[in-house]
């Protein structure tokens, strides 16, 4: 099983009823109960491995997540016990382990976002930034690094420590790594060409609304270990200018909030589901 496919199966699972037959058929109706964790409710921290190595960097330091024991519900249980057995099977995870990712940095070209404490505002605002580019004056390492600066830890159950500060940036330049799937993030060598060519991206009419999915997966009752971990889908117009001419793109793109490893409040965790027409 694929690392995508792992996340489009627990995003396909849509009411309690349907969890049952889904975890029954992944586990073969077998598997027991997680083991009594801490106090349900209490804030904990959890450790979490940075792109760039231990402690500070770059004149960053990381911030532990907000952090939860979900009461332990046949809900909660079924749902994780489910993603265990999708997620960590996966072979994507050795490759995903494997791939090169840069540290985290900011810059003029690529600067620090404003603090967000909502996961809408944060979403606007990042693929705002993402999708704002200056081909002759900011560089493909640049968005990177930038990437890597703004990243929130993949704490879903069967996602091993190695990777969970990795997915941001994998989700936008190594998609391969993960299993395959759209970018918005041109080439090395179609970014030399933009720059080349003074290419420059816009966006407008963003429009950001919690993931219908997710929003279901909430209802039925399963609470992720990250409080602030959640799905948003955003759309928007982009407009890509160059040799005097504009050509506008309508496009959408899920956008998986959390706790950001780098700085407060919201961070990015990964992108997925790039679409553009």
């Amino acid at each position: 099983m694929r690392w995508r496919r792992g996340w489009l199966i627990f995003l396909g699972v849509m009411s309690a009823a349907s969890l049952v037959l889904f975890v029954a058929a992944v586990l073969g109706g077998g598997g027991g109960h997680p083991a009594r964790g801490p106090e349900v409710g209490r804030i904990v921290p959890v450790a979490t491995t940075q792109a760039g190595g231990a402690g500070t960097v770059a004149g960053l330091t990381p911030v532990p997540p907000a952090t939860i024991v979900p009461a332990e519900t046949p809900v909660q249980q079924q749902y994780d016990q489910a993603l265990t057995q999708g997620l960590a099977s996966s072979p994507s995870i050795t490759e995903a382990e494997a791939a090169a990712v840069p540290g985290p940095a900011t810059s003029a070209a690529w600067p620090t976002l404003p603090v967000s404490n909502t996961p809408d505002q944060w979403a606007e605002e990042f693929v705002d930034r993402l999708l704002d580019i200056n081909f002759a004056t900011q560089s493909r390492a640049g968005l990177g690094a930038w990437l890597s600066a703004q990243e929130a830890p993949e704490l879903l159950p069967g996602v091993p420590a190695s990777i969970q500060n990795r997915m941001l940036y994998l989700s936008l330049f190594d998609t391969a790594a993960l299993g395959g799937g759209a970018t918005p993030i041109p080439s090395a060598g179609v970014w030399a060409s933009d720059c080349q060519g003074q290419v420059r991206w816009s966006v407008s009419d963003l429009l950001v609304e919690p993931d219908a999915q997710w929003s279901q997966i909430i209802a039925a009752g399963w609470q992720p270990v990250d409080e602030r971990f959640a799905v948003e889908d955003v759309s928007g117009v982009l407009t890509v200018t160059g040799s005097g001419a504009s050509v506008t793109h309508h496009f959408t793109v899920q956008i998986y909030v959390g706790s950001a490893h780098w700085h407060q409040g919201y961070g990015t965790v990964l992108a997925s589901g790039w679409k553009e027409s």
